[in-house]
């Protein structure tokens, strides 16, 4: 049984990343994919026409792609190709899917990405409903916001639990000032729920806290519109519909 089978993975998102799950780097058709052995690739679904679906998960272990890129959004809707390769000559046997990656999620260095053919993208709603809130995510390409702009330096100075700790900044930022921001603990991007005298509580759990740590702040968006303007002035790229009346009101005014 010949078992010299590998998968190239080709990815077009804002540059052009390739891969293989094989344990080391190969050459194929002049191209070097590097080697991601966490990566697996899962069961290709109705491969008859271009409405097929797939999908991988693992991990990437590439300085070039960083947890910060994948949870804004740069990954979303990149281009993406599998190929069949036989490695023991370097030679392409087949492409068994190309596609698009609607979005990526990503828990503790393990991402998962649900892929769909270019067909899926037919049948795509441009917009389900209308709504207040933005619809994109704070800080990718489509907010435009900088949020190194809106980072602080803080160390933790007293630590109550994995995901409540109280923390130094060099200037007094109020209640709040943190919601729905992000914090970077060694390299690693956690969520915030709250914000309050100083106290800093995540969504989720932090490993290998300690005191002293040195941690950075980013300030969060409640994607409402006064938030966009007040605090960001970004109205221009706001994604939502905050002027339109509620349902309240439209019922009021059809009575």
């Amino acid at each position: 049984m010949n078992t010299n089978y590998c998968y190239l993975l080709e990815i077009e998102a804002h540059k052009k990343f390739y891969y293989t799950t094989y344990d080391q780097d190969i050459l194929v058709a002049d191209i070097l994919y590097k080697s991601q052995s966490g990566l697996s690739i899962g069961t290709v679904h109705n491969q008859i026409d271009t409405y097929a679906t797939a999908s991988i998960n693992g991990s990437i272990n590439d300085e070039c792609i960083n947890e910060e890129d994948i949870l804004n959004g740069s990954f979303d809707n990149a281009k993406i190709s599998i190929k069949l390769c036989d490695y023991s000559n370097q030679t392409i046997i087949k492409n068994i899917f190309t596609g698009i990656i609607p979005s990526i999620s990503y828990d503790n260095n393990i991402f998962k990405a649900d892929i769909n053919g270019i067909g899926c993208q037919l049948d795509k709603k441009i917009m389900d409903t209308y709504t207040p809130f933005c619809r994109t995510n704070f800080g990718s390409k489509e907010c435009g916001v900088d949020i190194n702009k809106y980072s602080y330096n803080a160390n933790i100075v007293k630590i109550i639990d994995s995901s409540n700790f109280v923390v130094h900044l060099d200037s007094y930022k109020p209640s709040g000032f943190f919601n729905f921001g992000t914090l970077k603990h060694k390299d690693k991007i956690w969520e915030i729920k709250s914000f309050h005298n100083n106290i800093v509580t995540t969504n989720l759990s932090i490993p290998n806290l300690n005191m002293d740590d040195s941690i950075i702040l980013f300030e969060g968006c409640s994607k409402r519109f006064e938030c966009c303007v007040s605090k960001f002035n970004n109205a221009l790229n706001f994604r939502g519909e905050p002027h339109i009346p509620g349902i309240q009101e439209i019922l009021q005014k059809t009575r």
